[in-house]
């Protein structure tokens, strides 16, 4: 009886295959490597998060801010290796963590190369890629983005960006009420630095006019949107 190559079948199932040339099909299942894990389970044990891509295909993972959840295909795209001697000791230690199951689950895991070799000779993979994932990915994406800043403050405004793009409010006038929800603490988190930091840089920003307080609520101005802007981007061709 032939033997059933079951890494081969998952990999074939996944919509980002059928979209291959046969070239492309046969990298693909020669480079993916499929991973099952348990609840609880640190998956990443042996893999460089500096090189990797990981989609969850079945279960849920968490990554300290970051869930991944199996309903559709979900990107942790982390730290690309350039970065590394910038990185402060907050960081390095946001960047350490795993990647561990809150429920049973498969995923596949690729070298970041060989998915932008991919994406390269097929541009309808990004379209597919953000058709399928939740805010969690293009914030993950955009991390790049945030961790390029050797700088703790500009981490912090670029963090407030990102939030505010995703959860804040549009005004009239071009402003967004930024999420009371959101705390200092969690956008210390994410920035990689402290809460006092984070409210130091607040005030520096109220100084210069970009954002301004209405009793507990935060405005960020139009003009601090637009300097930003040119920063942070979500567009898909800022994904590699």
């Amino acid at each position: 009886m032939k033997k059933v190559n079951r890494k081969k079948i998952i990999i074939e199932q996944m919509e980002i295959f059928k979209l291959l040339d046969n070239h492309s099909q046969r990298l693909l299942s020669q480079a993916a490597h499929v991973r099952e894990f348990k609840k609880g389970e640190c998956i990443n044990n042996g893999i460089d998060l500096a090189k990797s891509v990981i989609i969850v295909l079945e279960g849920k993972l968490s990554c300290d801010r970051f869930h991944a959840n199996g309903e559709a295909y979900s990107l942790f795209f982390l730290k690309e290796e350039e970065h590394y001697p910038f990185i402060d000791r907050n960081l390095a230690e946001f960047l350490d963590s795993h990647l561990i199951g809150k429920t049973r689950g498969k995923v596949i895991i690729l070298s970041i190369k060989i998915l932008d070799q991919l994406r390269l000779s097929n541009p309808l993979i990004d379209q597919l890629l953000l058709s399928k994932t939740n805010w969690h990915f293009n914030f993950a994406i955009s991390l790049r983005c945030v961790y390029s800043a050797t700088n703790a403050s500009e981490r912090a405004k670029r963090i407030i960006y990102l939030f505010n793009r995703e959860f804040g409010v549009k005004q009239p006038d071009g402003s967004f009420y930024f999420p009371k929800w959101i705390k200092h603490y969690e956008i210390a988190n994410s920035a990689a630095t402290t809460r006092e930091k984070v409210s130091l840089t607040i005030s520096q920003l109220r100084q210069q006019g970009l954002v301004e307080s209405r009793g507990h609520l935060l405005i960020l101005k139009p003009a601090f949107l637009e300097q930003l802007k040119a920063v942070v981007n979500l567009e898909p061709q800022r994904i590699a």
